[in-house]
This record gives structure tokens, C-alpha cells and sequence, in this order.
């Protein structure tokens, strides 16, 4: 990837990210990928840790967050693939995609999504999360496209460490330079405050821990649960969380107990 391709896109971002209206850095780094990566209409950017703890911290308009909830709540989807692997995962035709994302496939077919790439993000072999891309209509992005596309996600992890307050070092380039970045050793850090954050699943480890010990069960099988209740509700995972958190729903309703 070269030199003036990095120094292009990271001044997009960060002109974004210092402007007025300002969503913070992850989100520059979504609204950057929609106005610059043609047949691109929506981002998100997501912190993960696995598949029971992520936040996102950007999303560049609700269509996008709606998206990014569904892969949570169904435990499947793009950005999922792309974490657990840490390869690029392509769905040019998203409805052919049944066989690897079934309930995703379906839940979204009435959404509009015709089409979507996935990034992971990661340093080494340190994964961070994903930069997740969604479009309207079905059809490869171009050579041009994913080559932005694959540099605003790679530009993604200094994002996140400026929207923690952090600075990172530049190199004689003025792009980050990830050889200084001792902070990515233990990964991106905690996240900012979860009233801050376009998509939070604060809530969402809060019912786990409760469902877990009204159980007397390990966190990963609580959450299996709760995912579990919240598919064959037909509702959202972060929906149903708020609900027993607020203590509108109970425990016991779970019906796998």
C-alpha cells in the first residue's frame, strides 16, 4: 500500500475527527470509508475481544448499527468471520451467503443489504476488532475500492488509540507508525464511557452476569442463553438485556433453565 495513498486517506480522517460535528475518531474513520470507497453506503467499527465482549465505537448512520447489532445478537455475520480468522471476509452477494450465515441471511433480507466486507484489525498477531463495510447493492467492490478500503482499515487502529487520548507517534511519512505503538502490546485499552459509544453492549454484560449467577453457570453459557432467548424472541440481544437489567423481564422466563 503506498506512501501517498496512507497520507491521503489519514488526513481525510483526522480533518474529520478535528471538525465540528464531530462523532470522534472511530466515527471519522466510518464517514471516511463512505464518501471515499466507492459502492460503500454504511461502517461500522467495532471493538472485539470475542464473540461475548465487543463495543462498537463507530457507526456511520443507524442503518449500520442495526447491522452490526444483528451479527451480535445472532452470533454470526461478516465481522465475526473476519475477527475469529483474521482474514478479509467478502459477501459480494449476500444472499447466497445461507450456508455460512443462515439466521444472519435471513434477518437482514428485508434490511437492504446487498452486500458487505468485513477487516480485521489487528497489529501482529494482536486482533483488535473489525471495520466492517455494508452495501446496498450486491456486486464486487472495485481493485481501487478494497485497496482504500483495506488502508483505512489498517489507519483504523490509530483511530481507536486517538479517540482513547492516546498519541501516537508518527513517522517521517506523518502516518502512525505501528513499530512505536508499545500501548497495542496489551491491545487498544479500555473503552470510552458506554453513553459515548454508538453501539454499547454494557447492558448486554450486565444480564450475562446476572443470568449467570441466577443460574449458577460460567459467563460464556449465560450469554449462549440469553442469545439463545433473545433468537427465539425474534428481538434484539441488547433489547432483552435492558429488559432484565431494568428487571421488566425475569430470570426464569429463560426457557433453556
Amino acid at each position: 500500500m503506498d506512501e501517498e495513498r496512507h497520507q491521503r486517506l489519514w488526513r481525510t480522517i483526522a480533518e474529520r475527527a478535528e471538525g465540528s460535528g464531530s462523532t470522534g475518531w472511530a466515527g471519522a474513520v466510518c464517514a471516511a470509508v463512505v464518501s471515499l470507497v466507492d459502492g460503500v453506503d454504511a461502517a461500522t467499527l467495532t471493538v472485539r475481544a470475542n464473540s461475548r465482549a465487543q463495543e462498537t465505537w463507530g457507526a456511520s448512520d443507524e442503518w449500520a448499527a442495526s447491522l452490526e447489532e444483528l451479527q451480535y445478537t445472532l452470533g454470526e455475520g461478516p465481522g465475526l468471520d473476519a475477527f475469529r480468522t483474521g482474514n478479509v471476509v467478502l459477501a459480494p452477494y449476500l444472499g447466497s451467503e445461507e450456508a455460512r450465515w443462515p439466521a444472519f441471511v435471513q434477518a437482514v433480507s428485508s434490511l437492504g443489504l446487498g452486500a458487505a466486507v468485513a477487516f480485521p484489525l489487528q497489529v501482529g498477531a494482536i486482533r483488535l476488532g473489525t471495520l466492517d463495510l455494508f452495501c446496498r447493492t450486491s456486486g464486487r467492490l472495485t481493485p481501487e475500492a478494497l485497496a482504500d478500503a483495506a488502508v483505512l482499515a489498517d489507519l483504523s487502529v490509530y483511530a481507536l488509540l486517538r479517540q482513547l487520548g492516546d498519541s501516537p507517534a508518527e513517522g517521517p511519512s506523518g502516518v502512525p507508525d505501528p513499530a512505536e505503538e508499545p500501548e497495542l502490546a496489551e491491545g487498544p485499552g479500555p473503552a470510552p464511557n458506554a453513553g459515548d459509544l454508538p453501539l454499547s453492549y454494557h447492558e448486554v454484560h450486565l444480564a450475562t452476569g446476572m443470568l449467570a449467577a441466577h443460574l449458577e453457570v460460567e459467563l460464556d453459557e449465560a450469554f449462549a442463553r440469553l442469545r439463545a432467548r433473545a433468537y427465539s424472541e425474534d428481538r434484539p440481544l441488547l433489547a432483552l438485556a435492558r429488559d432484565i437489567v431494568a428487571r421488566r423481564v425475569s430470570l426464569d422466563d429463560d426457557d433453556s433453565t
